[in-house]
């Protein structure tokens, strides 16, 4: 059997950007009704009493996962240059020097 060729995506085809997907959204929102029924329920307390304490703070820490943002590394660099730190100098003491 022939293979279909692919036509190349043309600009402005398909879904625009931003526009949520229907199977995601509608996927969403069975599980937040899903697991909302069990909190409610009281099901999920009596779950997690019977579990280990290692299997219970497992758990929790998974759903905080996507409940909570994840903190990103953040790293800076802190060199200063000598000729810059003379400007800045510099540049205070003619500050100093226009208020007196």
């Amino acid at each position: 059997m022939e293979e279909k060729k692919k036509r190349p995506k043309t600009p402005g085809s398909g879904r625009k950007k931003g526009t949520p997907n229907k199977r995601t959204v509608f996927g969403q929102q069975y599980l937040m009704k899903l697991l909302s029924d069990y909190v409610d329920s009281g099901l999920m307390e009596s779950d997690l009493a019977q579990l280990s304490p290692q299997d219970r703070i497992r758990i929790v820490e998974k759903y905080a996962s996507y409940l909570i943002p994840k903190q990103a590394a953040v790293t800076t660099n802190l060199n200063v240059d000598a000729e810059a730190k003379q400007s800045i100098i510099d540049r205070l003491n003619q500050l100093a020097s226009e208020n007196d």
